[in-house]
């Protein structure tokens, strides 16, 4: 074929006349059929050429499966590498590292977390974790609280030293040991499951729970005497272990080392009282005769009347089996036995056991069990001067257990809700919130009312409580109280307010010669001139009157000048009260407006100035000159200067607490920017003793300001007469200086609280030519009744006159016997002599 014929077109191809012809003819033309043999051969290779590319491709998509499976493994292994390293250095660091023990979850003062020479101060606004190696301090008036893996809790008080541990794997808890060193821890523990244990270890004991409140305390030894461990219960059971030996103990049971060493020395006794004073780890060296040497020949004898009465009690018999419902439940729960031979105005029971187990059942409520805490006390009976729960008299038969609960609910009359004091308020709680502590608990920790709440240098409850602080309350205490006295004291804030309505049946004075505490005047229309036993609520203005009586009457011892044994300087009030299951110890002072008041300004009453005349000499045989006052009285006078030592012992007579109670400070969270800082603050401090036994303080001038809404008198205070008749724009202003303090009755031990007193009286400046008056314990005078004229004293700058008479007193460097013999009423007998007193600083 020619060049031309290639390079020509399809359509000029056709156009040829022979192209055409030759394709159809080779078209048409049959293919000629291949041999036999060689069609064979060719289909063979065909096939062959399939197989083989067949093979080719299986081949491939197995290599490539291949590489895919070990790329695979190979990630994998790499993976798995890196996961294997991690964990070796997370278990090495774990290793490294202590596990968490506890968890500090509020705290307030100076805190540290110690490990080894290392020290650190945590944040107040954190939650800190602490492991085993690390050891919590708090210092002179601090307070912390944390809480363990087991959901327990443990506040720490102040000057305190302990370390916490986990028992057991982070998977498997099998509890938590926490080592105190010193100070005092209340420990609260909720039911815990089984195998699950919480226990305490001190130097000398160790303390298992498994559900309860309770706390310890380790105190140093003094000089020849070694350290205590001090375990008291709240609520539940625990037990003590201390040199092989177990004790077990209930709620109200305290036990003591230094006693548990002392029971040790002492020669075998025979007898279930012997058994039972081993079980409870206490000693029987009450000694009532030395307590009453200590608080003179009055009280010794009251001491004896009383331990005759109850000697006599017992000649009589065993106790009968109580009959009514609430008597029997009582009985059947161990309920707390009376004082014997105590009445009101009495303090011959200062070396009576106070200790009062506390129900646990929720029958045994402390907000719904009014009607069976009135039972009777002669059903309850303790020996004076004896620590120890109540024994029941030999051949009585126990009753059985009272099996209507629900029944016994059903009679009860129905009760307010319930909010008490957390002990040292370390929790934040809202007002309808109810959280439990020992007290300081304390915590440790506030009262029920209405109203702002003060309280927490904690409460706590902690914290000082002075009970208002930043619009919330921290718990709330439903007090107990007397109801319907046979006279009712009537504080209305005039001159004749020391008047007693009653009529015929009005008889102040018992067998005694005590009576009810004198009416100064000046408490206004608040009631907070109401006996002690009308349950001053210290949220509130003023007493609230609920309640109804816990231990008897109140105790009301009032306190003279050397120059006037007639008219009372002040009075101190004493009545127990009860928050849930903790008792507190309520303590009032009461001053004598002619000493010092709340007026100031240019509405000071009483306080001299320029254009007063000087008054006259008093007569009688001290000699001393009126109360003149000084030259006005201002608020700053009153402001970060005033004070109040109160002195309280157990039931052996023995000195436990003595504090000082700030009467009114700066103080920035208060609503009028003042209030009281209780022992922690200001002019407060303590002097001995743990200052979280102190549950809470407040005085009549915080409760003016902030409580009773009149916190705009800072410079001038209501206007009132020198009667103290009340001012229509202020009525509940309390002209009085009174100082109110709730104290935990735990801090007495077993031997349970014995009195609190005074010394002196203090105020700077007072309307007295001294500041300091040293002042004597004696019976109250006689209240008169409606119609009758009251005593004398009842003005606003006169306490009274004291009758003529030729007794000779002693000047400044003689010698005395009493501070009564002293001419000055500045003057104190010390050492034989008569000597100015200074306020202990």
């Amino acid at each position: 074929m020619k060049q031309d014929d290639v390079d020509a077109t399809p359509e000029d191809r056709a156009d040829a006349p022979g192209v055409e012809a030759s394709l159809r003819a080779l078209v048409e033309q049959p293919v000629p059929p291949l041999p036999r043999a060689q069609a064979r051969y060719l289909q063979q290779r065909i096939a062959g050429r399939i197989d083989q590319l067949a093979a080719e491709g299986v081949e491939r998509r197995g290599r490539f499966a291949r590489r895919k499976r070990a790329a695979l493994a190979a990630a994998a292994l790499a993976a798995a590498l890196a996961v294997s390293v991690a964990g070796v250095l997370i278990g090495v660091r774990a290793r490294d590292a202590s596990p968490t023990a506890a968890q500090v979850t509020a705290l307030q003062g100076s805190v540290e977390i110690a490990a080894g020479d290392a020290t650190r101060s945590p944040p107040s606004l954190a939650l800190v974790p602490l492991t085993s190696d690390e050891e919590l301090r708090t210092g002179e008036g601090a307070r912390a609280k944390a809480s363990l893996a087991t959901g327990a809790t443990v506040e720490v008080g102040p000057s305190t030293r302990v370390r916490f541990a986990p028992v057991g794997t982070a998977r498997d808890r099998l509890g938590d040991v926490v080592t105190l060193d010193q100070g005092r821890i209340a420990v609260e523990v909720p039911p815990l499951p089984a195998g699950v244990t919480l226990s305490v270890r001190t130097l000398d004991a160790v303390v298992t729970v498994h559900g309860t409140r309770f706390s310890v305390e380790r105190k140093p030894g003094a000089a020849g005497e070694p350290a205590e461990t001090r375990v008291s219960v709240t609520e539940g059971r625990v037990a003590v272990h201390s040199d092989a030996v177990e004790r077990s103990l209930r709620p109200g049971e305290t036990w003591s080392s230094r006693d548990e060493e002392r029971g040790a020395d002492r020669p075998a006794e025979g007898g279930r009282a012997t058994r039972r004073r081993r079980r409870a780890g206490r000693s029987r060296t009450a000694q009532p005769a030395r307590a009453a040497r200590a608080a003179g020949p009055a009280r010794a004898a009251r001491g004896s009347r009383a331990r005759r009465a109850t000697r006599a009690r017992r000649r009589r018999g065993a106790r009968s089996r109580p009959r009514t419902r609430c008597s029997r439940a009582r009985w059947r729960r161990g309920g707390a036995g009376s004082r014997a031979g105590r009445s009101s105005g009495s303090t011959a029971s200062s070396a009576a056991t106070r200790t009062r187990r506390s129900p646990r059942s929720p029958a045994w409520s402390a907000c719904a069990r009014s009607r069976c805490s009135a039972t009777r006390n002669g059903r309850r009976r303790r020996r004076a001067g004896t620590s120890g729960t109540t024994r029941r008299a030999s051949g009585a038969r126990r009753p059985r257990p009272s099996r209507a609960p629900a029944a016994l609910a059903r009679e009860r009359p129905r009760a307010a809700p319930c909010r008490f004091l957390t002990n040292p308020c370390l929790l934040s709680a809202p007002p309808a919130t109810s959280t439990s502590f020992e007290a300081l608990t304390a915590p440790a920790s506030g009262f029920a009312g209405g109203g702002r709440g003060r309280a927490c240098f904690r409460a706590g409850r902690i914290p000082m409580r002075s009970f208002a602080l930043k619009g919330w309350l921290c718990g709330g205490l439903l007090s107990l109280a007397i109801v319907g006295p046979a006279c009712t004291v009537l504080g209305t804030g005039d001159a004749g307010s020391n008047v007693v309505s009653g009529g015929d049946d009005c008889a102040p004075s018992d067998e005694g010669g005590s009576a009810p505490a004198p009416s100064f005047p000046g408490s206004g229309t608040s009631g907070a001139g109401a006996p002690i036993s009308a349950d001053l609520d210290p949220l509130s203005c003023g007493a609230s009157g609920r309640g109804i009586p816990v231990d008897g009457t109140a105790q009301v011892d009032c306190y003279y000048t050397n120059s006037n044994p007639t008219t009372p300087m002040a009075f101190v009030e004493r009545v127990v009260e009860i928050a849930e299951s903790e008792e507190l110890v309520h303590v009032r002072l009461t001053l004598n407006p002619a000493f010092v008041d709340n007026t100031y300004g240019e509405t000071a009453i009483g306080w001299g100035g320029e254009e007063q005349p000087e008054q006259q000499p008093a007569p009688g045989p001290g000699g001393g000159p009126k109360p003149k006052g000084h030259k006005g009285h201002t608020f700053k006078d009153l402001v970060g200067s005033d004070k109040a030592q109160f002195q309280m012992t157990d039931g052996r007579g023995e000195l436990v607490l003595d504090f000082f109670v700030d009467y009114i400070s700066a103080d920035e969270t208060e609503p009028s920017g003042y209030g009281s800082l209780g022992v922690l603050g200001g002019e407060g401090k303590m002097l001995l003793g743990d200052a979280g036994a102190v549950v809470a303080a407040t005085t009549s001038l915080d409760r003016d300001l902030n409580a009773c809404g009149y916190g705009g008198y800072v410079v001038d205070s209501p206007e009132t007469d020198e009667s103290y008749a009340p001012n229509p724009q202020a009525p509940g202003w309390d002209y009085r200086v009174v100082y109110d303090v709730w104290v935990s009755a735990s801090a007495f031990g077993a031997a349970g609280f014995g009195d609190a007193t005074i010394s002196y009286v203090h105020a700077s400046p007072s309307k007295y030519p001294s500041d300091t008056l040293t002042v004597t314990p004696g019976p109250c005078p006689p209240t008169t009744c409606e119609g009758e004229d009251p005593p004398a004293g009842d003005g606003g700058g006169d306490p009274g006159e004291e009758p003529g008479g030729d007794v000779e007193c002693k000047k400044s460097g003689g010698e005395c016997k009493a501070n009564s013999d002293c001419c000055s009423d500045s003057d104190a007998c010390l050492t034989g002599v008569c000597q100015p007193f200074e306020v202990p600083r």
